[in-house]
C-alpha cells in the first residue's frame, strides 16, 4: 500500500524535502516500540530515498496520512488474483 504524508509541523515539512511525500508501508501495527499510544500504526519506506520510518495513521503528532487510493485498489486485485491462482 502507498501512502501520501502531508506536513502538520516545520519538522515533517523538512523530512518531506528531505524525503519524499510518497511512501511504501511494509508493516502495520497497533503499537510500535518506544511509544506508549495506541492505533494503528505504519512502519513506512520513501520511495525516494528508502529511509524507514513509524507514522501513525491518525494521531501522528507530524504528519497527516493519506492512504492513495490507487495503490489501495491494486493491493485488492493483487489479493484477488491470488486467491484465484490457489484455487487452480
Amino acid at each position: 500500500m502507498i501512502i501520501t504524508l502531508k506536513a502538520k509541523t516545520k519538522k515533517a515539512k523538512e523530512r518531506i524535502a528531505q524525503h519524499g511525500d510518497k511512501w511504501m508501508v511494509i508493516r502495520e501495527s497497533d503499537r510500535i516500540p518506544a511509544r506508549d499510544t495506541h492505533g494503528r500504526f505504519f512502519f513506512i519506506e520513501s520511495l525516494k530515498t528508502h529511509s524507514i520510518r513509524w507514522v501513525g495513521e491518525v494521531h501522528d503528532p507530524d504528519f497527516e496520512v493519506e492512504v492513495d487510493q490507487d495503490s489501495q485498489e491494486s493491493e485488492c486485485q493483487k489479493s484477488e488474483c491470488q486467491k484465484l491462482e490457489t484455487e487452480k
